[in-house]
């Protein structure tokens, strides 16, 4: 897996290892979020590629973000 940031300051604090479901298509990563906070999360980049699919294929670099209350 390849969970990436461009800001550390604004990726969570995780709270566990990443982890795969049974049927490996759900990878979760455990963190710890703050009220008011803004957060981005990147799947991949350019430069780190580890998600990828049963052939090899590297999935496109995927950006969440979001805002906790």
């Amino acid at each position: 897996w390849s969970w990436c940031y461009d800001d550390k300051t604004k990726f969570p604090q995780t709270a566990g290892d990443p982890s795969y479901s049974e049927n490996n298509t759900k990878c979760t990563l455990p963190v710890k979020l703050e009220p008011h906070k803004e957060y981005v999360i990147w799947i991949n980049t350019k430069k780190y590629k580890d998600f990828k699919d049963a052939k090899g294929t590297a999935v496109e670099p995927y950006k969440f973000s979001f805002k906790t209350k």
